[in-house]
């Protein structure tokens, strides 16, 4: 009898809010026996803000005034 095949591996870099996301949807979505699933970032736990915008830009400002005007698209 032949010995199964390795896991094969699926690795997800940054731990932000997208590839947070990314990697439970493949977590769930994944079999566990077929594929270990990596999540790579460079700090030890993860920083889930999805109002960060908001903490960065007052009641007096608007968010393109406070952003790098190449990053704004009109």
């Amino acid at each position: 009898m032949s010995a199964p095949a390795p896991a094969k591996n699926v690795v997800v870099l940054g731990g932000g809010c997208a590839g947070v996301t990314v990697a439970q949807s493949l977590s769930n979505k994944l079999d566990h026996a077929q594929y270990n699933l990596i999540l790579v970032d460079m700090r030890p736990h993860t920083i889930w803000l999805p109002a960060g915008v908001r903490m960065v830009v007052t009641h007096d400002e608007a968010f393109t005034d406070t952003v790098r005007p190449s990053a704004v698209r009109s």
